[in-house]
């Protein structure tokens, strides 16, 4: 599996990395719902031996604009692998590909497993009298809520994910109503050490909240044995395809899932979120059913 993959580099041009190592059986560039490149894509060599080497060698080194990070496929990648339809070594570039399954398909039948998915929209602050409160602070807020609602535990741990330039701000309202020592922050700007120090600490429950970049948490690498009794969204991914490999990854089917909807920033995930959520047969919240209305209006106009 190779992670953090150039947005411009295609199942081709991945695929023509791969052959420098050993004979390629196939490989494949995952894309996201609207065609664009998700960053990963796997290979499949002829023998073990080859993928072993390309491990060794692609780990860490430079292709197109990005520092990739490769490893050995594993049983936590079925979720997000989409089977066949790869670029196949040595097959005529017209040749039809099989047709294969969407990474979507297989993430929304385990979304329909969630028992607790709410999905809050935050208030448009332009909306409320004076004074204003932005949005970030309304979630700062319901955050600081939702903790006090849970009390995070040891037995009863809690997951934040927010974008890296949120993560300081969601650590700092943490620690205003929780100890120091009861919670950790992960980010880009974490060193792999620090990373399996937070991995360990809130898999033995030394932790009771961990919060981490939306880019952390999304990374197949990142592994946790242990599942959060509930998990908060503080901000929404761009696509719908990469909430729901977010939630799949770091949830279950019991975790009590909180999402932050902000209309300004998420509005072009509304209508995909809202179809999802009305497949698996979950209720929408009345203030998100608003905001389709409004999207129809104005596309009726």
């Amino acid at each position: 599996m190779v992670m953090t993959l150039d947005p411009q580099v295609d199942s081709r041009g991945l695929q023509d990395v791969g052959k420098l190592f050993g004979k390629v059986l196939d490989c494949k560039v995952e894309m996201d719902a609207d065609g664009r490149s998700m960053g990963l894509g796997f290979i499949h060599f002829a023998t073990a031996e080859d993928a072993t080497k390309a491990v060794t060698c692609l780990d860490g080194t430079q292709i197109g604009d990005s520092v990739v990070e490769v490893r050995q496929f594993d049983e936590s990648d079925k979720a997000f692998f989409a089977g066949c339809g790869y670029y196949i070594a040595g097959e005529d570039e017209d040749s039809d590909e099989k047709e294969s399954p969407r990474p979507g398909q297989m993430l929304q039948s385990l979304f329909k497993s969630l028992e607790y998915h709410h999905v809050e929209v935050q208030e448009d602050a332009t909306a409320q009298p004076p004074p204003l409160v932005p949005i970030w602070k309304a979630k700062l807020k319901r955050l600081q809520a939702l903790i006090e609602l849970y009390t995070p535990s040891h037995d009863q741990q809690m997951m934040v994910v927010a974008d890296s330039t949120n993560c300081k701000a969601v650590a700092d309202a943490i620690g205003e109503i929780c100890e120091e020592v009861d919670f950790e922050c992960v980010d880009n700007s974490s060193s792999k050490d620090a990373r399996r120090n937070a991995v360990e600490s809130f898999e033995t429950g030394n932790t009771y909240i961990l919060v981490m970049a939306s880019e952390v948490a999304s990374r197949m690498d990142f592994e946790l044995s242990t599942t959060p009794a509930v998990l908060v969204n503080f901000d929404m991914p761009s696509t719908l395809l990469l909430y729901l490999y977010r939630i799949t990854k770091r949830a279950e089917s019991m975790t009590r899932i909180h999402s932050f909807f902000d209309p300004k920033l998420d509005g072009k995930l509304a209508l995909p979120l809202m179809a999802a959520m009305e497949e698996a047969g979950q209720d929408i919240p009345p203030p998100l059913l608003g905001f389709w209305a409004g999207v129809d209006r104005q596309v009726d106009s």
